[in-house]
């Protein structure tokens, strides 16, 4: 039996409203390197279908399906219309009353982060994970485990930023809650991650992170 492939992203408009766009086998691999986050397209030709909320986590009751008609095309002009993302920013008080796999945003300063490490999976694949602490204004804490390319990219950019005795803030979108060891958020293969991201744009609890008060970041 041949593998199906599966491509999806998400796309915001200029009114700040989201939703999901997937593609399947042969559709997957003609837009899989035509999509880069952050740049605007003009999408055509797709459907629109009920969401499927067990893989989709915006709040939008549709999504979109791209087949083989569909056109992508870069969009040039008016691109500071559209905001690089939205956010539904939970604070970390309320994660502890969220059921198991919730989807979340969630924004903090980084009071302490841990060195790469490699573990086994049962499949006998290999993959890379980090461990930080995320602290915000509610004044409580959560861990939040980085996974593959998010240690090193993100991870590595928060660890030398703690190295020098500094408290970077990470926002995070669309992470995982689990109740391993107690609640705690993971990055899923859709997760994005802004250090010190701007917040007078994205966020106003984020202008105010900085104030709090903390002893070191290790």
């Amino acid at each position: 039996m041949k593998n199906s492939k599966v491509f999806s992203f998400d796309v915001v408009d200029s009114d700040g409203g989201e939703i999901g766009a997937t593609c399947f086998n042969a559709v997957a691999d003609q837009f899989y390197n035509v999509i880069q986050a952050g740049k605007v397209y003009l999408i055509s030709r797709g459907s629109i279908k009920p969401a499927q909320k067990n893989f989709n986590h915006l709040r939008n009751d549709q999504e979109l399906t791209l087949d083989v008609a569909s056109i992508i095309q870069p969009f040039l002009d008016d691109n500071d219309l559209i905001t690089s993302q939205t956010f539904n920013y939970r604070p970390i008080s309320e994660i502890e009353s969220l059921e198991n796999n919730s989807i979340v945003d969630v924004i903090g300063v980084v009071t302490s982060i841990r060195p790469t490490t490699s573990i086994m999976r049962k499949n006998g694949t290999e993959v890379q994970k980090r461990t930080l602490q995320l602290k915000d204004m509610s004044g409580r804490s959560v861990e939040l485990t980085l996974w593959g390319n998010f240690c090193i990219v993100e991870g590595q950019r928060l660890q030398t930023i703690c190295h020098a005795r500094e408290f970077p803030v990470l926002a995070t979108k669309a992470v995982r809650l689990n109740d391993f060891n107690g609640k705690s958020v993971e990055t899923i293969a859709t997760s994005q991650l802004y250090v010190e991201v701007d917040f007078t744009v994205h966020a106003d609890t984020g202008s105010h992170l900085h104030n709090m008060e903390l002893d070191k970041c290790s």
